[in-house]
């Protein structure tokens, strides 16, 4: 499981179960926080940050570029994972 801060690119095909997949390595409901961005530098340029386990539930509302909500999202994708948080009592 990826531990550090990360960043991800990932095609709106993929960016749904790529997040799905991120938040079930975390163990599900994950609060670690994820900024999903669409179109950088781009005139439709979108972003979004929140919980993780939040992420999939934007994308389903019409987050990300979509015509109406559970249509698929447009656009290409940059994820930035934030480091995830280190246990209470862990060195």
């Amino acid at each position: 499981a990826v531990e550090g801060p990360a960043v991800l690119y990932e095609s709106p095909r993929r960016v749904r179960q790529t997040l799905l997949d991120l938040d079930k390595l975390d163990g599900g409901a994950s609060q670690r926080l994820v900024l999903i961005a669409r179109e950088l530098t781009k005139t439709h340029e979108e972003t979004w940050r929140g919980a993780l386990g939040d992420a999939v539930a934007y994308l389903d509302a019409g987050g990300g570029g979509a015509a109406a909500p559970g249509e698929p999202p447009r656009g290409e994708f940059t994820l930035v994972l934030d480091a995830k948080p280190k246990q209470a009592g862990s060195a």
